[in-house]
């Protein structure tokens, strides 16, 4: 399974309609692009562990978008959907990592 991981930090001066318009094209893009096996979006949750503060910069939200395999990965980045949200992505963003990952299932026949 590859998973494709985003942190990202909105830009300070976006708008709430901004906000909105980017969290609205990202679920209906990855809700329609055939090759997002799963899909999580969410929000940095703090929660006083003695590593917080050693992460800097820090990332406010995250995207974890999972796929099959690698091709799944190379299909959702080149359909167009993906396109339209980058563009929106990018303009929105103060900053992101991007990194894809080869995982398995810790669950998969195990206790």
């Amino acid at each position: 399974m590859i998973a494709h991981v985003v942190l990202y930090e909105m830009r300070a001066d976006l708008d709430p309609a901004a906000r909105e318009r980017l969290e609205q094209t990202v679920c209906t893009t990855l809700q329609s692009i055939p090759s997002v096996r799963r899909w999580m979006v969410g929000q940095r949750a703090a929660i006083g562990a003695s590593y917080e503060p050693m992460m800097q910069p820090s990332y406010e939200y995250a995207a974890i978008i999972e796929f099959s395999d690698r091709a799944g990965l190379r299909d959702y980045l080149e359909h167009p959907l993906h396109d339209e949200l980058g563009r929106l992505f990018w303009s929105c963003s103060a900053r992101a990592l991007v990194f894809d990952y080869e995982v398995r299932d810790g669950n998969v026949g195990g206790a």
